[in-house]
């Protein structure tokens, strides 16, 4: 298991799931980009869902990253 910060996104994660295949039902043609709750040591846990095209989050790019880079952020 992660770091105590991890935990609580970790245990919501098959109510997402859940959640995830409720909207894909009736839609199956519809692929979803979930963006918020991915752990970015487990994005394959929903790529592996068939409804899942990509997933995103803050996790991608670091502070470090964006700064390098320019981006001063909101505000």
């Amino acid at each position: 298991m992660g770091q105590p910060a991890d935990r609580p996104r970790e245990q919501a994660a098959p109510a997402r799931r859940r959640c995830r295949r409720s909207l894909a039902a009736p839609f199956p043609q519809a692929r979803f980009i979930p963006i918020g709750g991915i752990a970015d040591s487990h994005p394959a846990s929903s790529l592996a869902d068939p409804a899942v095209l990509a997933v995103g989050g803050s996790w991608m790019a670091t502070v470090t990253h964006c700064r390098s880079n320019g981006h001063r952020g909101p505000g």
